[in-house]
C-alpha cells in the first residue's frame, strides 16, 4: 500500500545517506535514482486467488504475480524517466541512470530462505548497485530499523491481505461455525509464530548483504538496523498473548474489523 511505498522511499535515502557519510562514492543524482525506483517498486500489483482443499476446509490465498510484477514496475519506472528526457529535451536521465533503477526494482523480487525461515532477495548480488542494494534493503526493513511498533502491525496487514477466505468469511462473522473458527485461529496462530522466525532471519542475512560494503558504511548500516532485537522480542511476546485468545479476540487483535 502507499504507506509502505512511502517507507521504503525514505529509507531507501537513509541508507544510502549512511553510505555516503561513511565514505562510499554516493552522489546526489544516486540518491534520487533510489528515491524514483522506491516509488515504483511496486507500482504493479497483479496477483490470482489460489483455491486449495486444506482438510475439511477450502484455503484461498492470494498469490502474487512475483517476478513479472516487477518486472512490469520496472517498465513503468523506465517509460516515466524517458517521458521526462522527451518533455525536457534534454537526457535528464541517462540509459545508466535508468537502468540502476531498474536493476533497483529488479532486486526487489523476493525469494525464500528455508533456512532462516525468511524472505531473501536473489537479485542482490555481489555487484549489483549501490541504489540497487539500498532498495532491497529498503523494502525489508521494518523489523530492523522500525523495530516490533511497525512490524507487528505490518506482518498482520500482509496476514489480512494474503488470506482471502478469512476476509471473506469475516465479512459474515455469524454464518463462521465453530469449526472453521478454530481452522483459522489455527492459521492466524501459526503466522504469529512465524514473525519472530522472519526478523530473526533478517538480522543473520543482513551481515551478507552489506558484506560487500567498505567496514565504515557496514558499521553505520549495523547502527541504523539496531531494531532486530526489538522486533524479535514483541513478536515473541505477542505469540504467547496470541495463544490465550479466542478466535473472535485474536481476529481483532490481528486487525480485522467485524461486527459482534
Amino acid at each position: 500500500n502507499s504507506p509502505h511505498t512511502i517507507d521504503v522511499v525514505y529509507t531507501t535515502e537513509e541508507i544510502l545517506r549512511v553510505m555516503q557519510q561513511c565514505g562510499v562514492e554516493v552522489t546526489e543524482k544516486n540518491i534520487a535514482e533510489g528515491k524514483i525506483g522506491s516509488a515504483f517498486h511496486d507500482t504493479v500489483q497483479n496477483w490470482k486467488a489460489e483455491t486449495s482443499q486444506d482438510g475439511a476446509f477450502k484455503k484461498i490465498i492470494r498469490k502474487r504475480a512475483i517476478g513479472d510484477n516487477e518486472r512490469a514496475s520496472a517498465e513503468l519506472a523506465r517509460n516515466f524517466m524517458e517521458r521526462i528526457n522527451r518533455e525536457a529535451g534534454i537526457a535528464v536521465f541517462d540509459e545508466e541512470s535508468i537502468g540502476r533503477v531498474e536493476e533497483g526494482i529488479m532486486s526487489t523480487v523476493p525469494g525464500w530462505d528455508p533456512e532462516k525461515k525468511t524472505v531473501n532477495q536473489p537479485n542482490l548480488k555481489e555487484i549489483s548497485s549501490f541504489v540497487a542494494r539500498a532498495l532491497a534493503l529498503a523494502d525489508l526493513s521494518t523489523a530492523g530499523i522500525k523495530g516490533y511498533i511497525k512490524f507487528g502491525p505490518g506482518g498482520d496487514a500482509l496476514f489480512r491481505e494474503e488470506n482471502l477466505d478469512i476476509k471473506e468469511a469475516l465479512q459474515e462473522p455469524e454464518k463462521i461455525i465453530p469449526e472453521q473458527k478454530e481452522y483459522f485461529r489455527g492459521r492466524m496462530i501459526a503466522w504469529s509464530k512465524s514473525q519472530p522466525l522472519f526478523a530473526e532471519g533478517r538480522k543473520s542475512l543482513l551481515e551478507k548483504e552489506i558484506g560487500v560494503l567498505p567496514e565504515g558504511a557496514k558499521g553505520g548500516l549495523r547502527r541504523l538496523f539496531g531494531k532486530f532485537d526489538d522486533s524479535i522480542d514483541g513478536a515473541r511476546a505477542k505469540v504467547a498473548e496470541r495463544e490465550k485468545m479466542p478466535f473472535e479476540e485474536l481476529a481483532r487483535d490481528m486487525g480485522y474489523r467485524f461486527k459482534q
